[in-house]
């Protein structure tokens, strides 16, 4: 932007500016000899390093309508105080430019600062506004690449790669947010879009839209730390939510697939949704192997995928075998747990008892009982499979 550089002449001072989200911009050149470390590592990083990030947020960065005066940490390479100019459209925050402060500020200085933002906040606008177009967009194409129709698919890859995404060789994978209630992705969406810019400055593809009830990214990857990428990501924007929508991340999960040629990146997206299926917690109400917490990758938890590609879309139990429907189903919950736990031991009682935290005795004696109200053999091996099997499945139908 040209107006960086000519304010920065007129003031004799480094300039630089960013988006609302502390996203860098552009900058004016280095001549003036006022350049500390955070200027510098920001250039590289094009972003504001958190820590920098945190202290300008907690100066209450989202109220400042007059230009303001931000002093030095004295930490992190920030040495220098900045005057910090808020760039406002519609009243709508959409920028900062940022200003080396060394005291000796005269009228003229603010005069020449007051015009280049007036200047900044038409073109910030106008950048906001092609953001939302592109973004728009790029929403849509991920939709048809997940979708059900080839041809759409085909179309939206050709498309994604025009723009630099998804190329030959690359991975996709696909990240499905679930906010609890029906309407809250869409409640909460401009709170988790920002929080999805700050958590993917460094990456390809940093779009998030909406397909349903629920949100979807999908992340352009490569080399061999692609699992380590995408748990970072989720990690950091759950954190960045917690600050912008506490209430939201409190809820919110994220189911992710696999990592896939982005031809099919409909199959890590149908993952994706099917890991939010995989209930977290302890006893029977997951598949063995689930963990509480944000982030279910699809690719951890083999069972609950195979079972979930087993499993029909609706269960007629007028067909099941009557040994479970009638004989297993109408055994009390509390005797239902502890089989459960037992075969998820591989038949341990000892570390059953540890896992339920009962005494030993207890497990033997619901056990037996079991066995006697059932007459199913628990020391069979095909018994125990055909339990495992329907345990795991029923908690899906209830």
């Amino acid at each position: 932007m040209d107006v960086i550089e000519r304010l920065a002449q007129r003031i004799g001072r480094s300039v630089a500016v960013d988006d609302e989200d502390l996203n860098y911009v552009g900058h004016s050149s280095h001549r003036f000899g006022d350049e500390d470390m955070i200027r510098l590592r920001t250039l590289v990083e094009r972003r504001t390093p958190e820590p920098v990030r945190e202290y300008v947020l907690a100066h209450g960065l989202r109220r400042w309508t007059e230009p303001y005066l931000l002093p030095a940490m004295h930490r992190h390479g920030f040495e220098n105080d900045r005057l910090i100019y808020p760039l406002r459209a519609d009243s709508q925050l959409v920028g900062l430019m940022w200003i080396m402060h060394d005291g000796d500020f005269t009228q003229a200085d603010h005069a020449a600062c007051s015009e280049a933002g007036d200047a900044l906040e038409g073109l910030m606008r106008d950048r906001a506004a092609r953001s939302t177009e592109a973004d728009e967009r790029r929403g849509r194409e991920m939709e048809a690449l997940i979708s059900r129709d080839p041809a759409a698919r085909e179309d939206a890859l050709e498309s994604l790669r025009a723009h630099g995404l998804f190329a030959p060789g690359r991975r996709a994978v696909a990240m499905v947010l679930d906010a609890g209630a029906p309407a809250a992705v869409h409640e909460a969406l401009p709170a988790l879009r920002r929080a999805w810019s700050r958590s993917t400055t460094a990456l390809n593809s940093r779009s998030l839209t909406v397909s349903g009830d629920r949100g979807l990214a999908l992340l352009d990857a490569a080399g061999t730390e692609v699992r380590a990428m995408v748990l970072d990501t989720a990690d950091a924007l759950v954190r960045h939510l917690q600050v912008l929508s506490p209430g939201t991340a409190a809820d919110l999960r994220l189911g992710i697939g696999s990592a896939v040629a982005p031809e099919e990146a409909h199959l890590s997206y149908e993952q994706a949704q099917a890991a939010l299926a995989f209930r977290g917690g302890s006893g029977e109400d997951d598949c063995g192997e689930a963990p509480a917490g944000h982030s279910i990758l699809w690719d951890d938890h083999p069972l609950c995928g195979l079972l979930h590609c087993m499993m029909p879309a609706e269960l007629d139990s007028a067909r099941l075998p009557t040994v479970l429907r009638e004989t297993v189903g109408g055994q009390p919950r509390e005797s239902l747990v502890t089989v459960r736990a037992y075969l998820d031991t591989g038949g341990n009682a000892a570390a059953t008892a540890e896992r339920m935290h009962l005494h030993r005795t207890t497990v033997y004696y619901r056990l037996r009982q079991f066995e006697e109200a059932t007459g199913i053999d628990l020391s069979s091996g095909r018994n125990r499979l055909m339990l495992h099997l329907w345990l795991e499945l029923e908690v899906r139908f209830r």
